[in-house]
């Protein structure tokens, strides 16, 4: 990896994201017997990383360089997306929907996608190979397809989630309409 970076205003956003997630977590995590906060803590830890990724990404001046931070970005998404859907089924019915089973079963695609991730020169079947044209343009194999089919449909299990508790409970309809705000803005 060269250690070739050029310093652009661009960088800003995702070092200021990063640090707000940095607060959020740690806020959270001091608060961690509040039903989900843990799993917030979590999931505020792998979007920061994820976020932080981008900074040097946009600063960086060597294609290879450029490729290196979009893979150390996409080792974080997925953990990311699993941390914030154990957090809305904590947070919506603290100790029903996540359960040990139920965390395990949402690890182990996260597990494998990074086990992908961390193999790919091996096998190519992450990232066909990545095209340049000012910024890094990764051709997807078809395990990054079937991860970004796992994130959506993650995040429809969100929405879904916050919506039944949306309708049924009017006492956290504004903390719901906050929570929904953050996950389609995200």
């Amino acid at each position: 990896m060269s250690q070739g970076y050029a310093y652009t205003l661009n960088m800003w956003p995702s070092i200021l994201t990063a640090s707000l997630l940095t607060l959020l977590g740690a806020y959270s995590l001091r608060r961690r017997r509040v039903p989900g906060a843990l799993p917030f803590a979590v999931g505020c830890l792998f979007a920061g990383l994820w976020a932080l990724g981008s900074a040097p990404e946009l600063a960086a001046v060597d294609p290879a360089t450029k490729a290196f931070w979009v893979k150390f970005q996409a080792v974080w998404q997925l953990p990311a997306t699993t941390a914030v859907t154990c957090f809305v089924l904590d947070y919506t019915r603290p100790g029903r929907w996540l359960t040990r089973r139920n965390v395990a079963l949402l690890a182990i695609p996260s597990l494998l996608i990074l086990l992908s991730v961390v193999t790919d020169d091996l096998h190519h079947l992450f990232w066909r190979g990545f095209r340049f044209d000012g910024v890094v343009i990764p051709v997807r194999g078809p395990v990054n397809w079937i991860g970004v089919a796992l994130g959506y449909g993650l995040g429809l299990l969100n929405l879904i989630v916050l919506g039944w508790v949306f309708a049924r409970s009017p006492q956290y309809r504004w903390p719901v309409v906050i929570i929904l705000s953050g996950q389609i803005g995200a």
